[in-house]
C-alpha cells in the first residue's frame, strides 16, 4: 500500500488504524467502506479513542462486511 512509512512513524497523539483508514480513503472510493471510515473517524483517531471506542468500531466493521462488494472488501480486510 502507498505510504506506508508514514504508518511506522505514528505520533503519540494518533493511531495506525486511524491512519490506515485515511490512506485507504484517499484510494479506494467504495460507498461501503467511505461509509465505514467516516463513522469510525472520530472514533479511532487517538490510541485512548481506539480503545475505548474498539467495540463500536467492530460492530461498524461486521455490519461493513456484510454488505460490502468486493471493491469494499479489500481496506476492510487489511
Amino acid at each position: 500500500m502507498r505510504g506506508s512509512a508514514d504508518l511506522n512513524s505514528v505520533q503519540d497523539d494518533q493511531s495506525r488504524f486511524h491512519l490506515a483508514l485515511d490512506q485507504w480513503r484517499q484510494i479506494n472510493l467504495a460507498p461501503t467502506f467511505l461509509q465505514y471510515a467516516k463513522k469510525s473517524d472520530s472514533l479511532s483517531a487517538s490510541l485512548p479513542l481506539l480503545l475505548h471506542n474498539w467495540e463500536t468500531i467492530v460492530d461498524f466493521w461486521l455490519e461493513a462486511v456484510a454488505e460490502a462488494d468486493l471493491e469494499s472488501k479489500q481496506p476492510l480486510l487489511e
